[in-house]
């Protein structure tokens, strides 16, 4: 199937930031406490924003499973258009994978302002067939900081995500916080609708590292305990961060008490 090309609206950073000069590097810091290295301004088609990139670099593509549990905890498949199926249903549109792939060049609509790693990422079936579209949306990698977009999108219930915390570390930090506004087209089929833009305030903390038993082996993970408060309710996220291959298994209890269980398969 051919791919089409979708792109997300993309987060955008407040406007005032504060420069910091570290290891020869300058970064500037948002007033929402991301960290982001100074780019390479030379080229507005390079990905301005890799220079730092140890995990998500153009010559890695991630492959991440992908399970979904309703508010009553029962295990559903997922369509790419949405539809709730019984988990063991055969369906060649039933989401089994997504992959992540950090793009060495940028897309066009992201011109050198654009302070982010771009990624495409897609969805596949159980037979790693593509459900035909692309999203490409950002990440900051530096030595400070990992912050990443969720693989959120508007045709289904990855939707919900968006109310979630993202994945996002400080590394020379226990806690941190984070807030951001969500659009109303992300509240759309959701159980939980609003209108204008909501903020969604998030909160962090490390509880210290573990013994992870992945599909890729043992690895030590850093991990973190994620809360997503705002007027419609919270949300939760529970993630387990690797230096090797960043976020490794991420669990998300959506605003409406479904869950997503996201885990790294494979790294090629």
């Amino acid at each position: 199937m051919i791919k089409q090309w979708f792109c997300p609206l993309l987060f955008i950073f407040s406007i005032s930031v504060i420069c910091i000069t570290c290891d020869n590097h300058k970064y500037y810091k948002t007033s929402d406490g991301i960290c982001i290295e100074e780019g390479n301004k030379q080229s507005l088609i390079d990905n301005n924003y890799l220079i730092e990139n140890a995990i998500y670099n153009p010559t890695m593509i991630f492959q991440y499973s992908c399970e979904f549990k309703d508010s009553s905890s029962e295990s559903l498949g997922i369509t790419f258009s949405g539809d709730l199926i019984p988990l063991d249903s055969i369906d060649k549109y039933k989401i089994k994978y997504i992959f992540l792939k950090p793009l060495a060049k940028g897309i066009y609509q992201l011109d050198s302002s654009y302070s982010q790693t771009t990624f495409e990422y897609y969805f596949t079936n159980s037979d790693l067939d593509n459900m035909g579209s692309s999203y490409y949306t950002g990440l900051i990698e530096n030595n400070r900081n990992l912050w990443m977009h969720p693989f959120r999108t508007t045709d289904n219930q990855f939707r919900l995500l968006q109310l979630n915390p993202y994945p996002f570390i400080i590394h020379n930090k226990d806690k941190w916080e984070w807030s951001f506004n969500v659009g109303s087209h992300y509240s759309y089929g959701t159980t939980k609708e609003w209108k204008g833009n909501l903020k969604v305030s998030h909160s962090y903390q490390k509880t210290g590292e573990i013994e992870f038993n992945s599909v890729l082996g043992k690895m030590v993970c850093t991990k973190v305990i994620c809360i997503g408060t705002s007027e419609i309710g919270k949300t939760e996220l529970e993630f387990l961060y690797n230096q090797k291959y960043g976020f490794v298994d991420l669990k998300y209890k959506n605003i409406d008490g479904s869950e997503f269980h996201i885990s790294l398969y494979s790294v090629s």
